[in-house]
């Protein structure tokens, strides 16, 4: 019945130590391969964080540099009351290169009542739009 019973007792022991012995082993490899994931895992966590962060700051930067050129712009044409008018909008408009550095689709200014009156890409047809 009892298939260690035609063995020694020192053959019972030894397989009985050497089963433990692999036992022990693959309970710790099973434990440390959990540990060695879960601080991936963590590791991994971080770097996103701090890679998302530092997107998100230089975009803040980004956004904020454009707007700062929009206000003072913006400041600088209302100041004006020939600025309304379309040559004199094209001729200040060439002069300010920073449009195209800044706003790759161009820009262009709109009336009160949301008409397009200037586009500095003509090639897009803004001109007399409304929105």
């Amino acid at each position: 019945m009892n298939r260690l019973a035609g063995y020694s007792l020192k053959a019972r022991i030894t397989s009985f130590t050497l089963l433990l012995f692999v036992a022990s082993i693959l309970l710790l490899s099973y434990h440390i391969i959990k540990m060695l994931h879960d601080d991936m895992q963590e590791q991994l966590g971080k770097h996103q964080y701090s890679s998302l962060t530092l997107l998100a700051d230089n975009l803040d930067d980004d956004i904020t540099d454009r707007l700062s050129a929009l206000r003072i712009i913006a400041n600088d044409i209302t100041n004006k009351k020939e600025a309304l008018q379309t040559d004199v909008l094209q001729e200040w408009f060439n002069a300010r290169p920073i449009f195209t550095r800044l706003f790759n689709e161009g820009t262009f200014i709109v009336q009160a009542d949301g008409v397009i009156l200037y586009s500095s890409r003509p090639s897009i047809h803004r001109d007399g739009n409304q929105y």
